[in-house]
């Protein structure tokens, strides 16, 4: 089956995802055999992906300031750009969450806060 939401045109070497389906299949198959299944998903994602350089990875998240610092660090040297779809002010917040939930983001929804 392979792993779900990677982009079929990306243009870069690595592509990383937060969404891996570990977890799910853990909870469907047990241990070994979500692991095993999580190990076949990543094989069939990057086998026809690999002649050209170009592999899937999974990235997970644990919120540790360190962590932000990195980020923030990569992001005031641009060695990422992150794609903001919208900013709200904060008394937009139910106009924020309604976009949210219509889908079909082509960035991160910003909530900001100018006290």
């Amino acid at each position: 089956m392979g792993i779900q939401n990677v982009p079929s045109t990306w243009n870069y070497e690595t592509y990383v995802t937060l969404n891996s389906p570990l977890l799910v299949n853990n909870d469907k198959y047990g241990l070994f055999g979500g692991m095993w299944t999580s190990a076949g998903n990543l094989f069939e994602t990057n086998v026809s992906r690999i002649c050209s350089g170009k592999t899937v990875r999974w990235g997970y998240f644990i919120p540790l300031n360190a962590g932000f610092r990195f980020i923030d660090d990569l992001i005031c040297h641009e060695k990422i750009k992150p794609v903001i779809q919208k900013q709200f002010d904060f008394e937009e917040l139910p106009l924020a969450i309604k976009t949210l939930r219509e889908g079909h983001s082509r960035g991160k929804i910003v909530i900001t806060n100018n006290c």
